[in-house]
């Protein structure tokens, strides 16, 4: 389980760290899954709390990563000013990202 949550860091530290849009890629496929995985199920009050729960634990965790990414990229570099602004505005959309999706699987999943 360590070795998961280790991977899960190194990946988003990657991705927040790139150049390119491979951030904006890993979390559409992220949350595309999560999202098919989820909807079209009939789901009663007990499981419908489960989800809610699980969603509030991995957001809790992903604030953890960004904070820890912040800590590592803060003290092995030199960060100006203008960095630490992208880092937070990186970590603005990741945040706005899950909300959305787990907006829109919530949505789903209340329909049906």
């Amino acid at each position: 389980h360590s070795l998961f949550l280790f991977v899960h860091v190194a990946t988003l530290s990657v991705a927040v760290n790139s150049a390119d849009n491979a951030l904006l890629t890993l979390l559409i496929s992220g949350n595309f899954a999560e999202i098919k995985s989820t909807v079209f199920k009939k789901y009663n009050k007990q499981n419908l709390f489960k989800i809610t729960t699980s969603d509030i634990c991995e957001r809790f965790k992903l604030a953890l990563f960004l904070l820890l990414i912040l800590f590592l990229n803060r003290f092995q570099g030199e960060m100006t000013s203008s960095m630490v602004n992208d880092y937070y505005f990186m970590c603005g959309i990741v945040f706005a990202a899950e909300l959305v999706s787990d907006w829109i699987k919530h949505s789903f999943i209340t329909k049906f």
